[in-house]
């Protein structure tokens, strides 16, 4: 007999109607209910195992088996209780029993691990009220995307698909469209034209409006509404794509109208160029009166010695003196003429004649051409540490030369001591040529940078009053400025900014070409 047959082998048991007194109630109220049972129990599993096959995504799915093998089990030993009342296969009850125990009790160990992850699943009421918040929180960041897009001074058009979604209201005032047009935007956009080269193979409806493709920065697009010139509109435009998960990409368009601004562009290099034009005819203007005037100065000059040689016993010690005044004035009237031409050609620095340069080698060669007023005045010149920075040499040597020139000839009867210093300030630096001379009246701070302004006599102090309004040219035209602090009797200390990275006053191809030949390189 195999292991089957021993399993199902009634011998040595009656049957359960034969255990005992069992009444028909009795027996089959057992029978019956043990059928139904297992009737159930196997249901259960099929319905279960279904469920599993057709949501192989559910997380359960081995627990799931587990309580199908244990119900399973169940079922059969119900049955095996029904049949018993004819055929006593305790043995086979037995074992039935015995699987059931192993499988309840592996699905207990399985629940254990699986009792935290069943606790965090949601309840659908839970789900729902999720749902609901983050719906109401993506309706608010709408509302408040909304609300930065109204705000926004510059145009911005959505679209997807190569159709408009989105249009904020700086658009359609750029554009000039109503919200209440009968015409879709893209029918409007269609109609216009494009008046640049750039967009030649393109329309207006595919610049703002079109397929994704290669982003765009800052592409200056002209559109045409009508024949005028004035119903061109300049639009600064960038064009960026985007993408949604699982969804297809769109177009974020952004722009300005930079029309008036380009207009006022086109005005100020025009009025640059005029102003280039008439730099340049001043210029010839002053080297021809200064020619001009010139020639008959010398003429003056050349006269006047021939007279004083000539018709000296004549002219008498009254003649005499009245060519000196001649003379004087004429050598007064060729500095005069010399120092105005020096003036007028003093020019913004532009890329050519700029350069980084260390500023104590400047101060240096400014203080080599004033050598013979140093040494003839004792002058001590102490030059401080100073900033390298991105000037015109020739003309801050000719900053320095002015300042220290200054400085001695308005030594009084001290041994002239000048300092050149430098200190940190806002976006640049500050120079400071200090000096123990006279000093100058506050009152006159205003007129000693301005042209031929004198506070001296030609007896006191020669010069003809140009060197500090050449200062100020200078500095200005690097973009900086210039200021004095002084007390009369204590010195004066001239401090003049210059910037780190000085730009231009105006456009350098502006400029009229040509070495203006006034300082050295």
């Amino acid at each position: 007999m195999g292991a089957l047959g021993l399993l199902f082998d009634t011998s040595g048991f009656p049957a359960r109607w034969h255990c005992g007194v069992w009444s028909p109630l009795l027996g089959w109220l057992h029978i019956l209910s043990d059928l139904a049972i297992a009737a159930a129990y196997f249901a259960i599993p099929l319905i279960m195992a279904a469920f599993i096959r057709r949501r192989r995504d559910f997380p359960f799915s081995t627990l799931f088996w587990l309580f199908i093998a244990f119900i399973a089990s169940c079922g059969t030993c119900h049955l095996i209780e029904a049949i018993i009342f004819w055929s006593p296969i305790y043995r086979a009850s037995g074992v039935a029993k015995f699987a059931t125990a192993i499988a309840s009790w592996g699905t207990t160990l399985a629940l254990i691990p699986a009792f935290p992850r069943a606790m965090a699943y949601r309840s659908p009421e839970m789900l729902e009220a999720e749902v609901l918040a983050r719906t109401r929180e993506l309706e608010e960041e709408k509302a408040k995307l909304e609300g930065i897009l109204r705000s926004l001074a510059v145009g911005v058009v959505v679209s997807s698909e190569e159709r408009i979604q989105q249009v904020n209201q700086a658009a359609m005032t750029i554009l000039d469209v109503s919200p209440d047009d009968d015409h879709p935007l893209e029918d409007w956009l269609d109609s216009l034209e494009l008046s640049d080269d750039e967009g030649a193979s393109l329309d207006a409806l595919n610049i703002f409006a079109g397929a994704v493709g290669e982003p765009v920065d800052r592409l200056e697009v002209h559109l045409r509404r009508g024949p005028a010139p004035e119903d061109i509109t300049v639009l600064n435009l960038s064009r960026q794509n985007f993408r949604v998960e699982d969804q297809t990409g769109g177009v974020v368009a952004v722009f300005e109208d930079v029309t008036v601004e380009r207009a006022r562009e086109a005005k100020l290099i025009g009025l640059n160029r005029e102003l280039s034009r008439s730099n340049e005819e001043l210029e010839q203007f002053a080297y021809i009166a200064s020619h001009d005037l010139q020639e008959p100065l010398r003429m003056v000059s050349s006269f006047s010695e021939l007279l004083e040689k000539k018709y000296r016993p004549v002219l008498g010690a009254e003649g005499e003196r009245y060519l000196g005044f001649l003379t004087d004035g004429a050598s007064r009237m060729q500095e005069l003429i010399d120092e105005l031409l020096r003036y007028s050609r003093v020019q913004p620095p532009n890329a050519t004649t700029r350069s980084r340069e260390a500023l104590a080698p400047l101060a240096q060669r400014a203080m080599k051409r004033l050598q013979a007023s140093i040494d003839e005045s004792g002058a001590e010149v102490v030059i401080g540490e100073l900033p390298t920075l991105d000037v015109a040499p020739g003309y801050i040597v000719q900053v320095f030369q002015n300042l220290i020139s200054n400085s001695i000839k308005f030594r009084g009867q001290t041994t002239p001591r000048i300092h050149i210093s430098s200190r940190r300030a806002d976006g640049g630096w500050v120079i400071s040529v200090a000096d123990n001379g006279i000093g100058i009246d506050a009152r006159f701070f205003p007129r000693i940078f301005l042209v031929f302004q004198r506070l001296h006599t030609r007896d006191e102090f020669e010069g003809t009053g140009v060197g500090l309004a050449i200062v100020k040219r200078i500095v200005e035209q690097h973009q900086g400025k210039v200021w004095v602090e002084s007390e009369v009797g204590r010195g004066s200390t001239f401090h003049f900014s210059l910037p780190d990275d000085p730009r231009p006053s105006f456009d350098a191809s502006l400029r009229p070409p040509g070495d203006m030949g006034l300082f050295e390189p």
